[in-house]
């Protein structure tokens, strides 16, 4: 069976399953609701997603890292053909995840914040 993550030396997104034009439901930590759109890229270790904002027929993309996934960050439905789901999220993660030095590059990148550190490993 395919994975969305996969894992074994790294964690990474399952280049054999994920695709360019897949459909992608995916909530941020520091969203309040899911966005839905469509992959434009993909590779072992980002998503990009185009996704309509709401306003007017404006549309935007958002990038999915797959160390935010490990940690947590992310909660992740994926489909090819919208009959079979992948799922990937907080609990999907919580035995993969990535360890204190390893979030220390988001943190560094201002992605996230030291309390999100806190609250990420006290959850572990």
């Amino acid at each position: 069976m395919n994975e969305l993550v996969t894992t074994g030396e790294s964690i990474e997104f399952s280049p054999e399953l994920i695709k360019r034009r897949g459909f992608l439901r995916a909530k941020y930590w520091s969203w309040d609701d899911f966005r839905n759109g469509l992959v434009t890229f993909a590779d072992k270790k980002s998503l990009r997603v185009l996704f309509q904002t709401g306003v007017n027929a404006s549309t935007s993309y958002y990038t999915v890292k797959i160390t935010e996934v490990a940690a947590g960050l992310w909660d992740l439905i994926y489909s090819n053909d919208m009959e079979t789901f992948y799922r990937a999220d907080s609990k999907a993660t919580q035995e993969n995840r990535i360890t204190e030095s390893d979030v220390a590059d988001l943190f560094r990148n201002e992605q996230i914040t030291n309390a999100d550190i806190s609250k990420i490993f006290e959850e572990g």
